[in-house]
């Protein structure tokens, strides 16, 4: 059985005239920007923080050299593929996301949420009750993932 803490892919990488001579350009994925950074001088910083330590700024540096040499920014980009091949990332996973959306009509929940008063489906909802909906939503999602 295979262990669920390691994941696997493989991509193969042609050049323009293999595609074309093989007929491939419906199952074809540019790599539009790329880039690779080993540790800075402040990872190793008497004072640095535990993010630094762990790659962020090596990180945040690799990701501005990608979307530079791709000439797209962050909120462009639909789908990236990211690889860090250093055991502290790779045992310490962490996300930060900032989501915003918006919408013409009321459609999100709001604070007051969209179930009934009680929390329940099965009970009646009180004469004029309405489900707290607005026009938009903020939200900020943190995750961190530690492996052992």
């Amino acid at each position: 059985m295979a262990d669920s803490r390691c994941a696997r892919a493989c991509a193969i990488v042609a050049s323009e005239s293999y595609v074309d001579s093989h007929d491939l350009w419906d199952k074809a994925v540019e790599i539009a920007g790329q880039s690779m950074v080993t540790d800075l001088s402040s990872t190793f910083d008497e004072n640095a923080d535990c993010m630094t330590i762990v790659g962020s700024e090596m990180s945040r540096t690799a990701a501005d050299a990608a979307y530079e040499e791709a000439e797209v920014a962050a909120y462009e980009v639909d789908v990236c593929e990211l690889h860090d091949c250093f055991s502290a990332n790779e045992l310490i996973t962490y996300d930060l996301e900032y989501n915003h959306r918006q919408a013409d009509t009321n459609y999100f929940a709001g604070h007051g949420g969209v179930t009934s008063p009680d929390g329940y489906t099965t009970t009646a909802v009180p004469l004029g009750w309405r489900p707290d909906l607005v026009k938009s939503d903020s939200r900020i999602i943190a995750a961190m993932l530690v492996r052992f």
